[in-house]
């Protein structure tokens, strides 16, 4: 499976409203709900379920230098809050959107 499978693997498993709704839409939202949702760090297993992938996944794009945005604290794996993985996540999918119209509708790897 190739880096361009996966990250399509995420943004399909993502819920619609994460997509089509505005950031700030999303952050208002949640966060009448729960004022801490979008701004706290998350561990590997909240981190997965956000994203609507595994831990596994997750491991494996960390050891290829891939995937969202992690860090090591006291020997644990915490990613940045689901405000900042949303917004890595758009910013891929807008980088993505540009290659392909660049390659005239081409799929990326492809001749």
């Amino acid at each position: 499976m190739t880096h361009n499978d996966l990250f399509a693997r995420f943004v399909r498993a993502l819920p619609a409203y994460f997509i089509e709704a505005s950031v700030e839409e999303l952050v208002d939202a949640q966060s009448k709900a729960d004022p801490a949702y979008w701004s706290q760090p998350l561990d590997a297993a909240a981190a997965a379920e956000f994203l609507g992938t595994t831990t596994g996944a997750l491991a494996t794009k960390r050891s290829r230098g891939e995937g969202a945005p992690w860090s090591m604290v006291d020997g644990r794996i915490i990613y940045p809050s689901r405000l900042e993985l949303l917004k890595w996540v758009r910013a891929r999918m807008a980088a993505e959107t540009k290659l392909k119209r660049a390659d005239h509708g081409k799929e990326v790897g492809d001749v």
